[in-house]
């Protein structure tokens, strides 16, 4: 139960601290995720044209075109998916850290640094997201070599 706890803690405050971020700051391209997401959500399909088209970054696209077709402001609808899906990183993220080593607070070094990284904001929303998946990614590393180590 602490580490569900923990997992609400970290995600609600980095939500809050990214969705603060990406809609008070101008980002990377914001011209182009928001008007992709207002094509999709108008029912247009992205052509070759467009800077999102095949990007891996429909990630981001395709859900914040489902909150714009629901009635979300175009501008916030981007931010909104961003922060979520940051804050869902992050969060998985401290958790695994806290899992890791449980006895020092490393995991809170991790969380206050990428739940208040201003740098995301200049590059494009997918690296933003790639960045800390990257992190999440050799966490799950760790934690499974260190299993493997105590069997």
């Amino acid at each position: 139960m602490k580490v569900f706890r923990l997992f609400v803690l970290i995600f609600f405050a980095t939500a809050i601290l990214q969705l603060y971020l990406w809609t008070t700051f101008p980002y990377v391209d914001e011209a182009h995720w928001v008007r992709d997401s207002e094509k999709i959500a108008s029912g247009v399909a992205l052509t070759p044209l467009d800077i999102t088209y095949v990007h891996p970054g429909t990630t981001i696209v395709f859900p914040a075109s489902a909150l714009i077709f629901f009635g979300v402001q175009p501008k916030i609808a981007v931010p909104i998916v961003l922060s979520f899906l940051v804050a869902l990183c992050v969060a998985l993220s401290g958790v695994l850290a806290y899992l890791i080593r449980p006895q020092y607070l490393w995991w809170v070094a991790l969380v206050l640094i990428l739940a208040s990284d201003i740098r995301f904001l200049n590059v494009t929303p997918p690296t933003a997201l790639a960045s800390v998946l990257v992190v999440l990614y050799f966490l799950l590393l760790i934690r499974k070599r260190e299993a493997q180590v105590s069997d």
